[in-house]
């Protein structure tokens, strides 16, 4: 249902987005779009209805003119007949996003407030990518005082070698003169496990190895550090404990190096777009995506 409402399709607005994520069921959205939303979900899944999305029209539905007579009257019969298809599958619909939601989000876990432009921009960029395993869950406010075991049990996942995070990177050596893309990034965005430690060495020299001998980059000109928060925040648009690696705001494509020790497959979770909104999904999509690699890039913590 989430994938279907951030289509590109221009009928799904932010405001059926923010329902989603935030948790607020579809029938507190305008009776008009949960029309034409709805009319699409039963073309989608082959429900022979009487809806049609193209001739949406509500409104007729709550006119009580007793009076209206010929054309009028008909078409008013017409809508009548369509809102009875239309609410019981709201209904259904809203019985099982319930249900969804209940099991993805725990109490006070979150407020449509929390559905801000980030998280917004992240949905998009997942749902144009068609990362089929994505989960979205939100968290409590206390979710970083605990332990890595008790977020990894927080989220349901198989282990805490399974929680990342996303660390953009500055090449403060950087050489432009050597060329551009992935072999020669000014910055690159890590996603690597919070139980392991980043080693700037060892990107280097894996970023290095990605050309011929011949064409390789001296080493003194790789010095990798976690960027300012000011270029974190122009050139991936998101905040602290926030950075997703999907829909990033830089006009600059920014490599996205998934660090080797990442167990394969698995599960494995990240930020979302906001601090309190965690993405699952599977490690094959996630280095299958474009502009995805993934090297040596880190060593287990003592």
């Amino acid at each position: 249902l989430f994938l279907l409402l951030t289509a590109k399709d221009p009928i799904y607005t932010e405001s059926h987005i923010s329902a989603t994520m935030a948790g607020i069921p579809v029938y507190n959205l305008a009776l008009d779009e949960k029309y034409v939303a709805l009319g699409y979900i039963t073309a989608a899944f082959g429900i022979a209805s009487a809806v049609d999305p193209a001739s949406a029209n509500v409104s007729a539905c709550k006119r009580k003119d007793n009076k209206a007579t010929g054309p009028e009257r008909l078409d008013d019969k017409k809508s009548e007949q369509k809102n009875d298809v239309i609410l019981p599958l709201s209904r259904r619909i809203d019985a099982l996003e319930s249900l969804f939601l209940g099991a993805t989000a725990a109490p006070g876990a979150v407020s449509p407030k929390c559905v801000d432009a980030h998280v917004l921009r992240a949905c998009r960029a997942v749902a144009s990518l068609r990362i089929h395993s994505a989960q979205w869950k939100w968290v409590t406010g206390n979710y970083y005082a605990g332990d890595l075991s008790s977020r990894a049990q927080t989220l349901g996942a198989h282990g805490k070698n399974l929680l990342c995070k996303s660390l953009l990177l500055e090449n403060r050596a950087h050489d432009e003169a050597a060329g551009k893309g992935p072999t020669n990034p000014r910055h690159c965005l890590v996603v690597v496990q919070y139980e392991a430690t980043f080693d700037a060495k060892k990107l280097a020299r894996a970023v290095r190895a990605l050309r011929t001998p011949v064409d390789r980059i001296h080493p003194s000109k790789f010095d990798f550090r976690v960027a300012s928060e000011e270029d974190n925040a122009l050139l991936t648009g998101y905040p602290h404990n926030a950075v997703c690696p999907f829909g990033l705001v830089s006009t600059v494509s920014i490599p996205i190096v998934v660090a080797s020790a990442i167990p394969r497959p698995s599960f494995v979770w990240m930020g979302g777009g906001h601090s309190r909104l965690k993405l699952g999904l599977s490690t094959e999509e996630l280095v299958g995506t474009a502009g995805v690699i993934m090297l040596d890039i880190t060593v287990p913590r003592p």
